[in-house]
């Protein structure tokens, strides 16, 4: 199982403003993100990411691939059994998406779930959408034990302004 994680930053590395809102984000940032998604078919969110992409911006009508998502409350329930709340680990919820026979998944934020995900050593590989906009405040990677050596595999343009960087985590 392939896990990769995706995520818009700003130079200051803030991935949202401090709403939660992400508007500031490329049509070429969300583009790309939706097509991987496409091809993966499966994507794990934060319970906050969630809320902020459902239902407009899901990279996929519920029903067409898998969605995990990640919270805290546990009277959270789906009509949709491919939509799954949970508060399962990192590696139990990779565990379990394997097992509907996924072969990648999508890990797309935030940053809590971010900092989880890279922490339990399970994240293989990482893009990084760079976009050209700055605020002063927002959502960043939580704060956690973890230290990783990347190599890098691509950089990519994906307009004039926003650069992709594409990373393999080196285990």
């Amino acid at each position: 199982m392939k896990v990769i994680l995706y995520t818009a930053l700003t130079p200051n590395g803030l991935m949202a403003k401090s709403d939660g809102s992400t508007d500031w984000l490329s049509k070429e940032d969300l583009a790309h993100f939706n097509a991987i998604c496409q091809k993966t078919r499966a994507v794990i969110f934060g319970r906050k990411s969630w809320d902020e992409m459902n239902p407009d911006w899901l990279p996929f009508k519920e029903g067409e691939g898998m969605y995990t998502v990640l919270t805290r409350n546990k009277s959270l329930v789906s009509q949709n059994p491919k939509t799954i709340f949970s508060s399962s680990s990192p590696k139990e919820i990779i565990n379990r998406v394997e097992k509907a026979g996924y072969a990648e998944v999508i890990v797309a934020g935030g940053g809590e779930i971010y900092s989880l995900f890279l922490g339990s050593g399970l994240v293989d590989e990482i893009y990084i959408d760079m976009e050209p906009y700055l605020f002063g405040k927002g959502i960043r990677f939580q704060e956690a034990e973890f230290e990783l050596d990347l190599e890098l595999l691509d950089v990519s343009k994906l307009n004039s302004q926003t650069l992709q960087l594409h990373y393999r985590v080196k285990k």
